[in-house]
C-alpha cells in the first residue's frame, strides 16, 4: 500500500470518522401510508439529512453522517404483523444481491428511464401494486441522484476536482473507470443500508 492508503487506513481504524455522525429524532411511520412508500420516504430523509464530508486522502465520496435510522412501523403495527407472520432477524432484508454491475454500468439514469416506462405499463395494465412498487422505486432513484448532486456540489465547492468530476459522470450515468465505478458502488451500497437493507437494532438508546 502507498503511503496514502496508510494513512487513510490508520484513520478509519481509530474510528475518527466516527465524529462526523450524529443521531436524528424521526418521526416517520404513520398509519395507512403503503410499506413501499414508507420505505421510499424514509431513504429520501435519511439521505437529505446526510452532511457530506470528505477524508484527508480519501479519493472516493460517501461518508455516513446520521447513526440511526427511521422506524417504518409502529408498536401497534408491529404487534399485528407478529401475530400475522413469522420475521427472521428483525424483519428487515438482508443476505442478498444487488445487480450492481448492471446499475454501475448503465447508471441511474438509464434504470429510471427502464422503471418510468415500466410503471406506464402497469398503469395502463391495471396492476395497482406493481405500479405502487415503481412509482416508490423512481422515488428512491432520485433521492440517490440528489444525494449524490449535493456532494458533488461539496467536492467543487472544497477544491476536491477528481471527486466532483467522478460525482458528475456517477452514479447517474455508466461508469467508464474503474475509480467512477467504485465510487458508484459506493453510493448504491450506501443507499442500501439508507433504506434499511442490513440488520439493525429497532430501537436506539
Amino acid at each position: 500500500m502507498d503511503h496514502r492508503v496508510i494513512r487513510l487506513q490508520k484513520y478509519l481504524l481509530a474510528e475518527k470518522h466516527h465524529v462526523f455522525r450524529r443521531k436524528v429524532d424521526w418521526h416517520l411511520a404513520a398509519n395507512g401510508t403503503p410499506p413501499v412508500f414508507r420505505r421510499a420516504i424514509a431513504m429520501e430523509k435519511v439521505l437529505a439529512a446526510e452532511t457530506p464530508c470528505f477524508l484527508p486522502d480519501k479519493r472516493i465520496a460517501g461518508l455516513r453522517t446520521v447513526a440511526n435510522l427511521p422506524m417504518l412501523f409502529t408498536d401497534e403495527e408491529w404487534a399485528a404483523m407478529r401475530k400475522a407472520h413469522s420475521f427472521s432477524e428483525q424483519g428487515i432484508p438482508f443476505n442478498f444481491t444487488p445487480d450492481y454491475p448492471t446499475v454501475i454500468a448503465s447508471g441511474l439514469v438509464g434504470v429510471r428511464k427502464n422503471a418510468a416506462a415500466r410503471l406506464e405499463q402497469c398503469r395502463e395494465e391495471g396492476d395497482a401494486a406493481g405500479a405502487q412498487f415503481l412509482h416508490a422505486g423512481i422515488q428512491s432513484i432520485d433521492a440517490v441522484l440528489a444525494f449524490a448532486e449535493k456532494y458533488r456540489q461539496a467536492a467543487e465547492a472544497n477544491g476536491l476536482t477528481e471527486i466532483a468530476a467522478t460525482l458528475a459522470q456517477v452514479p447517474r450515468h455508466g461508469a467508464k473507470t474503474l475509480l467512477e465505478a467504485m465510487q458508484s458502488f459506493r453510493i448504491l451500497h450506501y443507499a442500501l443500508w439508507c433504506e434499511g437493507e442490513i440488520p439493525q437494532r429497532r430501537r436506539t438508546t
